[in-house]
Protein backbone atom coordinates (compact mmCIF):
# COMPACT_ATOMS: atom_id res chain seq x y z
CA UNK A 1 0.00 0.00 0.00
CA UNK A 2 1.47 3.09 -0.85
CA UNK A 3 0.47 6.77 0.36
CA UNK A 4 1.82 9.98 1.60
CA UNK A 5 3.38 8.34 4.36
CA UNK A 6 5.13 5.73 2.40
CA UNK A 7 4.91 1.98 1.36
CA UNK A 8 3.60 -0.56 3.80
CA UNK A 9 3.53 -4.11 3.18
CA UNK A 10 0.32 -5.87 3.99
CA UNK A 11 -0.88 -9.49 3.71
CA UNK A 12 -3.16 -10.64 0.65
CA UNK A 13 -6.75 -10.03 0.81
CA UNK A 14 -9.33 -12.69 -0.53
CA UNK A 15 -12.47 -10.84 -2.10
CA UNK A 16 -15.14 -13.40 -2.19
CA UNK A 17 -18.07 -12.25 -4.05
CA UNK A 18 -21.46 -14.52 -3.83
CA UNK A 19 -23.98 -14.42 -6.82
CA UNK A 20 -26.96 -15.86 -4.79
CA UNK A 21 -30.24 -14.20 -5.87
CA UNK A 22 -32.90 -14.38 -2.85
CA UNK A 23 -35.43 -16.62 -2.76
CA UNK A 24 -38.89 -15.40 -4.92
CA UNK A 25 -41.73 -16.62 -2.68
CA UNK A 26 -45.68 -16.66 -4.15
CA UNK A 27 -48.54 -16.61 -1.68
CA UNK A 28 -51.34 -18.66 -3.77
CA UNK A 29 -54.26 -18.56 -1.14
CA UNK A 30 -55.70 -16.92 0.32
CA UNK A 31 -56.20 -14.71 -2.67
CA UNK A 32 -55.18 -10.83 -2.65
CA UNK A 33 -58.90 -9.24 -1.69
CA UNK A 34 -60.43 -12.57 -0.06
CA UNK A 35 -63.06 -11.37 2.49
CA UNK A 36 -63.61 -13.59 5.50
CA UNK A 37 -67.01 -14.08 7.66
CA UNK A 38 -66.63 -15.27 11.27
CA UNK A 39 -66.81 -18.96 11.50
CA UNK A 40 -64.50 -19.28 7.94
CA UNK A 41 -61.65 -21.09 7.52
CA UNK A 42 -58.43 -19.58 6.05
CA UNK A 43 -56.56 -22.07 3.44
CA UNK A 44 -53.15 -21.13 2.67
CA UNK A 45 -50.82 -22.45 0.17
CA UNK A 46 -47.71 -21.01 -1.48
CA UNK A 47 -44.65 -21.60 -3.54
CA UNK A 48 -40.99 -20.06 -4.08
CA UNK A 49 -37.86 -20.65 -6.50
CA UNK A 50 -34.80 -18.93 -7.23
CA UNK A 51 -32.22 -19.07 -9.86
CA UNK A 52 -29.62 -21.21 -7.60
CA UNK A 53 -32.26 -24.02 -6.09
CA UNK A 54 -35.14 -23.85 -8.21
CA UNK A 55 -37.97 -24.93 -6.54
CA UNK A 56 -37.73 -24.70 -2.82
CA UNK A 57 -39.21 -27.85 -0.88
CA UNK A 58 -41.51 -27.59 2.12
CA UNK A 59 -38.44 -27.42 4.57
CA UNK A 60 -38.33 -23.79 3.55
CA UNK A 61 -41.40 -22.33 4.39
CA UNK A 62 -41.97 -20.82 7.05
CA UNK A 63 -45.68 -19.60 7.72
CA UNK A 64 -47.29 -17.52 10.64
CA UNK A 65 -51.41 -16.42 10.80
CA UNK A 66 -51.30 -12.95 13.33
CA UNK A 67 -55.09 -11.34 14.14
CA UNK A 68 -54.85 -7.81 14.39
CA UNK A 69 -57.50 -5.41 16.60
CA UNK A 70 -57.52 -2.50 16.54
CA UNK A 71 -53.51 -1.35 17.35
CA UNK A 72 -52.31 -4.15 18.75
CA UNK A 73 -51.64 -7.83 17.65
CA UNK A 74 -52.37 -11.77 18.92
CA UNK A 75 -50.98 -14.65 17.48
CA UNK A 76 -53.50 -16.71 15.71
CA UNK A 77 -51.43 -19.42 13.67
CA UNK A 78 -47.68 -20.00 15.17
CA UNK A 79 -44.92 -19.76 13.41
CA UNK A 80 -44.35 -23.33 12.02
CA UNK A 81 -41.91 -24.53 9.41
CA UNK A 82 -41.95 -27.53 6.37
CA UNK A 83 -45.29 -26.84 5.05
CA UNK A 84 -46.35 -25.56 1.75
CA UNK A 85 -49.70 -25.24 2.91
CA UNK A 86 -52.30 -25.33 5.57
CA UNK A 87 -55.25 -24.00 7.49
CA UNK A 88 -56.56 -21.58 10.36
CA UNK A 89 -60.32 -22.08 11.30
CA UNK A 90 -61.57 -18.50 12.18
CA UNK A 91 -63.81 -18.20 15.70
CA UNK A 92 -67.25 -16.88 15.45
CA UNK A 93 -66.97 -15.32 19.17
CA UNK A 94 -64.73 -13.51 21.52
CA UNK A 95 -63.59 -10.20 19.36
CA UNK A 96 -66.52 -8.65 18.58
CA UNK A 97 -65.13 -5.42 17.23
CA UNK A 98 -65.02 -4.93 13.54
CA UNK A 99 -61.78 -2.88 13.19
CA UNK A 100 -60.17 -6.53 13.24
CA UNK A 101 -58.48 -8.12 10.41
CA UNK A 102 -55.85 -11.04 10.18
CA UNK A 103 -52.35 -11.70 8.44
CA UNK A 104 -50.95 -14.24 6.87
CA UNK A 105 -46.89 -14.27 6.77
CA UNK A 106 -44.89 -16.71 4.25
CA UNK A 107 -40.96 -16.52 5.05
CA UNK A 108 -38.60 -19.23 2.54
CA UNK A 109 -34.77 -19.68 2.93
CA UNK A 110 -32.76 -20.58 0.51
CA UNK A 111 -29.44 -22.66 0.56
CA UNK A 112 -27.56 -19.74 1.36
CA UNK A 113 -29.43 -18.43 4.31
CA UNK A 114 -30.88 -15.71 2.32
CA UNK A 115 -34.36 -15.31 3.99
CA UNK A 116 -37.74 -13.17 2.20
CA UNK A 117 -40.91 -12.69 4.01
CA UNK A 118 -44.20 -11.67 2.67
CA UNK A 119 -47.53 -11.06 3.70
CA UNK A 120 -51.52 -11.20 2.51
CA UNK A 121 -53.99 -9.36 4.91
CA UNK A 122 -57.35 -10.69 5.45
CA UNK A 123 -60.36 -8.45 6.23
CA UNK A 124 -64.07 -9.56 7.16
CA UNK A 125 -67.48 -9.36 5.70
CA UNK A 126 -69.23 -6.53 7.98
CA UNK A 127 -72.76 -5.49 8.59
CA UNK A 128 -75.05 -2.65 10.42
CA UNK A 129 -77.05 -3.60 13.07
CA UNK A 130 -79.73 -1.94 14.64
CA UNK A 131 -81.02 -2.81 17.83
CA UNK A 132 -84.89 -1.10 18.79
CA UNK A 133 -87.63 -1.54 21.25
CA UNK A 134 -91.46 -1.01 20.79
CA UNK A 135 -92.14 1.39 22.70
CA UNK A 136 -89.02 3.29 22.02
CA UNK A 137 -86.38 4.21 24.55
CA UNK A 138 -86.30 1.22 26.59
CA UNK A 139 -83.40 -0.89 27.46
CA UNK A 140 -81.41 -4.37 26.62
CA UNK A 141 -78.40 -6.51 26.77
CA UNK A 142 -75.92 -7.02 24.05
CA UNK A 143 -73.37 -9.64 24.67
CA UNK A 144 -74.48 -9.38 28.48
CA UNK A 145 -73.76 -5.34 28.93
CA UNK A 146 -76.67 -3.14 29.71
CA UNK A 147 -77.33 -1.34 25.94
CA UNK A 148 -79.87 2.07 25.70
CA UNK A 149 -81.97 2.00 22.78
CA UNK A 150 -81.95 2.89 19.58
CA UNK A 151 -78.50 1.51 19.34
CA UNK A 152 -76.32 0.27 16.23
CA UNK A 153 -73.37 -1.02 15.78
CA UNK A 154 -71.09 -2.37 12.85
CA UNK A 155 -70.60 -6.32 13.40
CA UNK A 156 -68.70 -9.19 11.71
CA UNK A 157 -70.76 -11.61 9.69
CA UNK A 158 -71.17 -14.75 10.91
CA UNK A 159 -70.47 -13.22 14.47
CA UNK A 160 -72.62 -14.85 17.15
CA UNK A 161 -73.72 -12.42 19.64
CA UNK A 162 -76.28 -12.55 22.73
CA UNK A 163 -79.60 -10.32 22.96
CA UNK A 164 -81.19 -10.06 25.88
CA UNK A 165 -84.72 -8.18 26.94
CA UNK A 166 -84.56 -6.96 30.54
CA UNK A 167 -88.37 -7.62 31.53
CA UNK A 168 -90.31 -6.04 33.59
CA UNK A 169 -88.79 -2.63 32.90
CA UNK A 170 -90.60 1.10 33.73
CA UNK A 171 -90.52 4.27 31.61
CA UNK A 172 -92.28 7.47 32.37
CA UNK A 173 -94.21 5.59 35.28
CA UNK A 174 -95.19 2.62 32.90
CA UNK A 175 -94.30 -0.84 33.78
CA UNK A 176 -93.53 -2.44 30.46
CA UNK A 177 -93.36 -6.87 30.09
CA UNK A 178 -91.07 -8.04 27.59
CA UNK A 179 -93.67 -10.06 24.72
CA UNK A 180 -91.52 -11.10 21.57
CA UNK A 181 -88.46 -9.80 19.27
CA UNK A 182 -89.04 -9.29 15.55
CA UNK A 183 -86.50 -12.18 14.88
CA UNK A 184 -89.28 -14.76 17.05
CA UNK A 185 -85.86 -15.44 19.52
CA UNK A 186 -86.96 -16.14 23.28
CA UNK A 187 -85.97 -12.92 25.85
CA UNK A 188 -82.01 -14.30 25.77
CA UNK A 189 -81.21 -15.51 22.45
CA UNK A 190 -78.32 -15.99 20.26
CA UNK A 191 -77.91 -14.13 16.71
CA UNK A 192 -75.61 -14.67 13.89
CA UNK A 193 -74.13 -11.51 12.42
CA UNK A 194 -76.12 -11.65 8.72
CA UNK A 195 -74.39 -10.87 5.46
CA UNK A 196 -76.94 -7.39 4.86
CA UNK A 197 -77.87 -4.54 7.54
CA UNK A 198 -80.30 -5.72 9.57
CA UNK A 199 -82.95 -4.31 12.39
CA UNK A 200 -84.09 -6.24 15.64
CA UNK A 201 -86.82 -4.99 17.43
CA UNK A 202 -87.87 -5.90 21.32
CA UNK A 203 -91.34 -5.47 21.51
CA UNK A 204 -92.88 -4.93 24.53
CA UNK A 205 -96.22 -4.55 26.13
CA UNK A 206 -97.25 -2.30 28.89
CA UNK A 207 -98.81 -3.97 32.15
CA UNK A 208 -101.95 -3.19 33.02
CA UNK A 209 -101.84 -4.48 36.22
CA UNK A 210 -98.46 -2.90 37.03
CA UNK A 211 -98.73 -0.23 40.12
CA UNK A 212 -96.27 1.85 39.12
CA UNK A 213 -98.38 4.77 38.79
CA UNK A 214 -100.57 6.45 41.87
CA UNK A 215 -103.04 3.37 41.72
CA UNK A 216 -102.43 0.74 44.13
CA UNK A 217 -103.20 -3.15 43.17
CA UNK A 218 -106.38 -3.65 44.42
CA UNK A 219 -108.40 -7.02 43.80
CA UNK A 220 -111.65 -5.82 42.10
CA UNK A 221 -110.35 -2.44 41.11
CA UNK A 222 -110.39 -4.66 37.34
CA UNK A 223 -110.23 -0.57 35.35
CA UNK A 224 -107.07 0.10 37.37
CA UNK A 225 -108.57 3.50 37.81
CA UNK A 226 -106.16 5.93 39.96
CA UNK A 227 -107.23 7.38 43.39
CA UNK A 228 -105.44 8.14 46.59
CA UNK A 229 -103.12 5.54 48.06
CA UNK A 230 -104.44 6.28 51.23
CA UNK A 231 -108.13 4.85 50.16
CA UNK A 232 -107.43 2.20 47.64
CA UNK A 233 -110.28 0.35 47.58
CA UNK A 234 -112.84 3.97 46.73
CA UNK A 235 -111.60 2.55 43.26
CA UNK A 236 -114.28 -0.29 43.19
CA UNK A 237 -116.96 0.51 41.25
CA UNK A 238 -120.24 -0.50 39.85
CA UNK A 239 -118.76 -0.62 36.52
CA UNK A 240 -115.67 -3.36 37.51
CA UNK A 241 -118.73 -5.52 39.02
CA UNK A 242 -120.14 -5.52 35.23
CA UNK A 243 -117.25 -5.61 33.54
CA UNK A 244 -116.53 -8.95 35.17
CA UNK A 245 -120.06 -10.45 34.04
CA UNK A 246 -119.75 -8.71 30.46
CA UNK A 247 -116.35 -11.03 30.59
CA UNK A 248 -118.11 -13.92 31.33
CA UNK A 249 -121.31 -14.16 30.00
CA UNK A 250 -121.07 -11.34 26.42
CA UNK A 251 -117.17 -12.16 25.51
CA UNK A 252 -117.01 -8.76 25.79
CA UNK A 253 -113.40 -8.24 27.33
CA UNK A 254 -113.42 -4.40 29.47
CA UNK A 255 -110.93 -5.94 31.95
CA UNK A 256 -107.82 -3.38 32.34
CA UNK A 257 -106.37 -5.71 34.67
CA UNK A 258 -107.76 -10.05 34.43
CA UNK A 259 -106.20 -10.78 38.02
CA UNK A 260 -107.65 -7.63 39.72
CA UNK A 261 -110.81 -9.56 38.16
CA UNK A 262 -110.10 -12.12 40.11
CA UNK A 263 -111.51 -10.50 43.15
CA UNK A 264 -111.06 -13.42 45.93
CA UNK A 265 -107.57 -14.67 44.59
CA UNK A 266 -108.14 -17.97 43.76
CA UNK A 267 -106.60 -18.09 40.33
CA UNK A 268 -109.78 -18.23 38.26
CA UNK A 269 -112.26 -16.28 36.97
CA UNK A 270 -116.08 -16.78 37.40
CA UNK A 271 -119.10 -15.42 38.99
CA UNK A 272 -118.39 -15.42 42.36
CA UNK A 273 -115.65 -12.93 41.72
CA UNK A 274 -118.66 -10.53 39.63
CA UNK A 275 -120.95 -10.97 43.33
CA UNK A 276 -117.58 -10.51 45.69
CA UNK A 277 -117.50 -7.02 44.06
CA UNK A 278 -121.39 -6.50 44.33
CA UNK A 279 -121.77 -7.41 47.85
CA UNK A 280 -119.04 -4.93 48.82
CA UNK A 281 -120.62 -2.30 47.01
CA UNK A 282 -123.80 -2.91 48.49
CA UNK A 283 -123.02 -3.01 52.01
CA UNK A 284 -119.37 -4.47 52.58
CA UNK A 285 -121.12 -7.39 53.23
CA UNK A 286 -118.61 -10.05 50.94
CA UNK A 287 -114.77 -10.75 51.71
CA UNK A 288 -112.51 -8.09 52.18
CA UNK A 289 -110.92 -6.88 48.89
Amino acid sequence: MTNSHGVTQSRDAVLTVVNDAPPSPQILTPEIGLKHNAGDTIEFSGTATDPEDGAFPASAFTWQIDFHHDEHVHPAFPSTSGITSGSYAIQDAGHTDSNVWFRVYLSVKDSAGTTVTIIRDVHPNKAQIRLETEPPGLTFTLDSSPVATPYEFTGIVGMVRILGAVSPQSKDGIENTFSAWSNSGDAIHAITTPDSDSVDIAVFSEDPCATTQAAAFVRGNVDMSVVPLADPVASITLFDGVSILQNLFQGVSTLTCEDAADANDDGRLNLLDAMIVFQFLIGNLGPEL
